[in-house]
């Protein structure tokens, strides 16, 4: 059924005097997605660096957080394998990370891309030190002002 503002003042459900918010309040509800382009070096095990592996990968910065981050890729990962996600922005920043989970994101693209990133990877960080957790709640909080502001423009870093 559709829903017409009349039909709600009818039913008592929306006051009388609804006035629709202007478009700067709309603008400021608005979500900002900023995507940054990252890399995964993947390990061989948890403590090991010495994989020359690599993969590009996409990250959505709302969905870094403190404890993980899901990515976008353009292979399937399995499982408890474990990885390095390399970011170059906000600024340069390499953590360990386990794959917690892999799947096929469901998306019909309207834009043909030349390096369509079909996976969705959740990555959660394996940490050896509390200052290594301490550093990616700095980047998380970053991550987060740079968000909040529409000033700031992603560099591409396509090469």
């Amino acid at each position: 059924m559709w829903d017409y503002i009349s039909q709600r003042i009818r039913l008592g459900t929306l006051p009388k005097t609804y006035v629709r918010p202007s478009p700067e309040k709309q603008r400021a509800k608005a979500m900002l997605l900023k995507k940054v382009e990252a890399q995964l070096r993947i390990l061989a095990d948890e403590n090991s660096f010495t994989s020359n592996e690599f993969v590009d990968a996409q990250l959505v910065l709302n969905d870094f957080a403190a404890e993980g981050a899901r990515i976008f890729m353009p292979i399937a990962l399995p499982e408890d394998q474990f990885v390095a996600l390399h970011l170059g922005f906000p600024r340069t920043f390499y953590v360990r990370a386990r794959v917690h989970a892999c799947y096929e994101a469901v998306m019909n693209p309207r834009v043909i891309q030349a390096n369509p990133m079909p996976y969705r990877v959740w990555l959660e960080f394996v940490f050896n030190s509390e200052s290594e957790r301490e550093a990616v709640k700095q980047l998380h909080h970053q991550i987060q002002l740079v968000l909040r502001d529409e000033s700031v423009v992603i560099p591409n870093t396509k090469r």
